[in-house]
């Protein structure tokens, strides 16, 4: 019975980690989670969904240009909010 329960959980916690794998998080959201218009960036308005980003916002809009990208979330350590 052990072993079962290390065995589910063991594959639960791997499931987790391939299935976050590609996603970047725009604060306590996935880009894609955001992205209202699909572009691959989040304007201002979609950031309003996130109240870890919006005060944030033209701090982590390093060129801007209005836009976060994955990459502007990645060097600002846009970090999960709820």
């Amino acid at each position: 019975m052990k072993a079962f329960v290390a065995a589910t959980m063991i594959v639960a916690l791997s499931s987790g980690v391939a299935m976050a794998k590609g996603k970047e998080k725009a604060a306590g959201h996935s880009v894609e989670a955001l992205d209202a218009d699909k572009d691959g960036k989040l304007s201002k308005d979609e950031v309003k969904a996130d109240t870890g980003l919006t005060g944030k916002f033209d701090t982590l809009d390093a060129n801007k240009d209005g836009f976060l990208d994955k990459d502007e979330l990645k060097a600002g350590h846009a970090k999960p909010a709820k």
